[in-house]
Parts: C-alpha cells; structure tokens; sequence
C-alpha cells in the first residue's frame, strides 16, 4: 500500500511541481520514514550505539555527532524521540534551501524523494551532514556571500559525517570561473589515479585501521565503478547543459544582475561549479567504495538547478529532453542502487516497517 500512495503522490507532484501543498505531502511523508523506519542495514548498530554510548569513551570519528547522540541519550531520551527530532530539524533546513532557490518546491523534492531519499534514511549522520552543507551553499552565492559563515557549517558537518570535508573545496567557487575548476579538477583526478600510495599513506595517520580498511579495501566491482563515474560524468554534463539554458539571456548589466539576492544566475553558478568540482569523485571512488555518496549528496542542487530550467519558455523542448533524462537518470540510480542491489537490506525495510505507520495502521 505505501507503495502505491508514494508512486501516486509522486506523479502529483510531477504534474503540480509549484504547488506547495504537495511540497508538504512529500516532506510529510520523508518525516515519517526518517523518523520511523527500522530494520534496515544500520539501524540495528545505530540504536545499539545510542543506547550504549554513555559507557563508551571519546571517539574521534565524527566526534560531534557522538557528542550529540551522547547529549540525547544522556537526557533520557529515546532513540525513536532523537530520530523524530533530528529529522524535523534537518528537514526544515533542506525545505528551507529548496525555498531559497527556487519556486519549483514540489519538483525538487519528489526528484529528491525518488532517488537518494531513501539511501539517505539508513546512511544517517550522512544525511545530517548533507544537510548542513546543502544549507551552507546559500552562503557561496553574490549578493549573500559569507565564507566565514560557510566555513563554519560545512565544519560542522565535518564533524557531524567526517566525509564532509571534501565540500571545504566549495570555498573557492567565489573565486574562480567554472572553467578554471573544471581544469583543476580534471588534473585532480588524474593526481590521484596515479597517487593511491601517498594517499593511503595520509589517510593511515589520520584514522584508524579500520576506516582504513572501510575506506580502502572495499574492492569496486569494474561494472559498479564504471555505472557510478558515467553517473557523475552524466550528471554533471546535463547539469553544464541545464545552465547552459540558464544563461541564455543572462543581464547584460552588473546592477540588473544583482538585483535578486538569490537570482536564477547567480544560484546556477554556483550548481554548476560544484558539479565541477565534484567530478574528482570519479578518482576517489575508484579505490573507495565509501566515496560514492560524495556525489550523490550533492543531487538536491542539481534539481534545483533543473528546477530553474522550467522558467524557459523559448527552449521548452530542449527543457523536456533535459527534464525527462534527469528523471530517468533518477529513477535508473534508484533502481540499481537501491532496489537491485539493496533491496532486503533498504528498500524493503524502510518502506515496510515504520513504527509511525504501524502506530498509525493501527488505530485505523
């Protein structure tokens, strides 16, 4: 049955893409499945973790989502009660941003709901940090720039998900063309194709032996790894192409241009560098499966961005091929990711067994 009323209310939000009733049906029914889902690959370890963390010492792995799970557990709250709400307030920042930048909520979100949503339920901490630096990025934009503020969020992400310290890249996109970045980061990734030595050298003085080995030695398949860097590659061609359309009829005049804090410009700028630099994934994940979720993290802004395809009305079919390619593209990640190859282990338990729907299952 949940089946049926998410793939219902998906297709509404499709054809209602402004309408924010919808918006709020879709993050409805996040809310419920973040704060309620169970039995899915971590949560067994995560709830151990929250109900045993007052006899375990200091860690210093992702030491401030331990400090707050510690501050909870403390507090005597429940580990259901601690879901209910972390995911209340990283929602409001995710809609948030989504407001900021664009009036096609509904759009951004039911993309956002059909992949990786659903990833994002049983990868936690990763989701809060995604959270945060998603929310940071309204600080890299002009009109609204603050590096010292962005700094300040994305190292709290860090300290949240320690993955999160890629995105510190992001400080530069004030400063540079997109066409400067691309150049770095395509020299990036080829450093480091030919310096996986050097960098298991410095990842083994900066952590433990076993998120070396999680980061290391979780051999990629070459099918995987070949699906994962033309989806990066994919992504962020469609994402060039999306601003491409964008700017079409850019301001000629800087005042013109400036005139909206958070103007369709100034927002797909800064998307599309980020895809930029989001291209070294391709060469990280090549020896760390872990790495895959840098990308992925990183979808929410490329929806908005093809969000703000819609307002061209002189290019509506190059916008539907666009639209209807990053749907598929969506929709094929998901399927392969998260109903072929986890399936038992997340698709099934997150969309069957909530404690929400059960509570709620119950009393009707």
């Amino acid at each position: 049955m949940i089946y049926a009323i998410s793939i219902i209310i998906c297709i509404l939000a499709l054809v209602f893409y402004r309408s924010k009733l919808m918006f709020s049906i879709l993050i409805g029914e996040a809310w419920i499945l973040f704060a309620g889902a169970y039995g899915h690959a971590d949560f067994f370890q995560q709830k151990q973790a929250y109900d045993f963390i007052l006899t375990k010492g200091f860690t210093v792995e992702d030491p401030l989502w331990w400090l707050i799970v510690r501050l909870f557990s403390k507090s005597g709250i429940s580990y259901r009660a601690f879901l209910w709400i972390i995911s209340t307030i990283v929602l409001f920042l995710i809609a948030r941003t989504i407001f900021l930048y664009t009036k096609n909520v509904a759009y951004v979100w039911v993309l956002y709901f059909i992949s990786p949503m659903i990833l994002d339920v049983v990868q936690y901490n990763n989701f809060v940090g995604m959270a945060i630096v998603i929310f940071a990025t309204q600080y890299l934009i002009k009109g609204n720039r603050n590096l010292k503020m962005f700094l300040i969020l994305v190292g709290i992400a860090t300290g949240i998900c320690s993955y999160m310290v890629v995105y510190f890249a992001f400080a530069c996109i004030p400063y540079f063309s997109e066409k400067k970045i691309l150049a770095f980061s395509l020299i990036a990734c080829a450093v480091i194709f030919t310096s996986r030595g050097m960098i298991f050298w410095i990842a083994s003085r900066l952590m433990k032996d076993e998120k070396i080995v999680a980061y290391f030695n979780r051999t990629i398949q070459p099918d995987t790894y070949f699906f994962l860097s033309a989806y990066v590659a994919c992504g962020c061609l469609l994402a060039a192409y999306a601003y491409h359309i964008v700017i079409r009829r850019r301001p000629k005049k800087i005042a013109e241009l400036n005139q909206s804090q958070f103007s369709v410009y100034a927002v797909s700028e800064m998307i599309v560098k980020i895809n930029y630099i989001m291209l070294i994934t391709i060469a990280i994940q090549s020896f760390s499966l872990e790495a895959t979720r840098l990308y992925r993290n990183i979808f929410i802004l490329n929806y908005i961005l093809l969000s703000l395809v819609r307002k061209r009305k002189d290019y509506e079919l190059r916008s539907a091929v666009l639209r209807i390619a990053v749907l598929f593209m969506a929709i094929g990640y998901s399927y392969l990711y998260i109903y072929y190859w986890n399936e038992d282990t997340v698709l099934i338990p997150v969309m069957e067994h909530n404690a929400i729907l059960n509570w709620i299952f119950e009393r009707f």
